[in-house]
């Protein structure tokens, strides 16, 4: 994955569970408002850690 999907990824995965709320918050998530923010980060850090997990079981 590229660095511009893995954001894109984060970014669904950061809406999805904003959503659940009762405020708007998904709607800056899902504009990229809040992309350099730390959930955004550590939502991005773990799917580059499962992909090299993934990477390193198929070697």
């Amino acid at each position: 994955m590229t660095n511009k999907q893995i954001t894109h990824a984060a970014r669904a995965i950061c809406v999805e569970q904003s959503s659940k709320q009762d405020n708007g918050d998904w709607q800056i998530y899902a504009s990229g408002g809040w992309d350099h923010t730390i959930w955004m980060r550590l939502v991005e850090k773990g799917i580059r850690k499962g992909l090299e997990q993934a990477n390193d079981s198929h070697l």
